[in-house]
């Protein structure tokens, strides 16, 4: 039993993983936050986008 035991406590003090498991958590947590963010964000960018793209072409490409 002495064996087990040793290994469980050895098993249980190993942090080797732990470093990695944060690195997934903080990673999943910034993309999760950068897709919130592009999708709350993108119809007003695409409003701008649209919105510069027709000025150009009005006051630009028809003076051409």
């Amino acid at each position: 039993m002495g064996m087990l035991s040793n290994l469980i406590r050895h098993f249980i003090r190993d942090e080797r993983g732990a470093a990695l498991a944060e690195y997934a958590a903080i990673f999943l947590v910034l993309a999760t936050a950068g897709t919130v963010i592009l999708l709350t964000v993108g119809g007003t960018l695409t409003a701008a986008g649209n919105a510069i793209d027709g000025w150009l072409n009005t006051n630009v490409v028809a003076n051409f």
